[in-house]
């Protein structure tokens, strides 16, 4: 989330929006204090959206390793 000032908001509508619809949340300020936020009226309905709507992170690896054996959860203790 990155923050912008009112003023830069009047100037910058329409850029701001397209980033809001991308999946962006924006903080407004007015004297250097948040007093708003823009975000998406659109929220994700399944994780396959939700993480389409992360960045793209090439040193994250959001897939389980094949190796790791399933543990059920009674033997956790």
């Amino acid at each position: 989330m990155h923050t912008i000032s009112i003023a830069d908001v009047q100037t910058n509508l329409p850029i701001l929006i397209t980033q809001v619809e991308a999946g962006e949340q924006i903080a407004i300020t007015r004297n250097n204090d948040i007093v708003a936020y823009l975000v998406s009226n659109h929220q994700p309905q399944t994780a396959a959206e939700l993480f389409r709507s992360l960045p793209d992170i090439p040193e994250v690896d959001l897939e389980a390793p094949q190796d790791l054996a399933v543990t059920p959860v009674a033997k956790w203790n």
